[in-house]
């Protein structure tokens, strides 16, 4: 067990001194807004850096069933 929580941890260090995070979450409300006039449940917005420290912004949506109308 303490193999385990030594691990995560080395792994959590080197992943921010490497840059081996890649994306991290963002909250935009535009990107989940046309999520659902897209017809998706589902909205992520996702910042994803390059190697050479640019940055770019995805929306990522999906849904498990279609969606007739914007929830409310």
């Amino acid at each position: 067990m303490k193999l385990i929580v030594i691990l995560a941890f080395f792994f959590c260090i080197t992943q921010n001194i490497v840059g081996l995070k890649l994306w991290k979450d963002c909250t935009d409300e535009a990107c989940l807004d046309s999520c659902y006039l897209e017809g998706f449940w589902v909205g992520q917005c996702i910042i994803y850096t390059y190697p050479n420290g640019k940055e770019e912004t995805f929306c990522h949506c999906w849904n498990d069933e279609p969606v007739d109308e914007i929830p409310k």
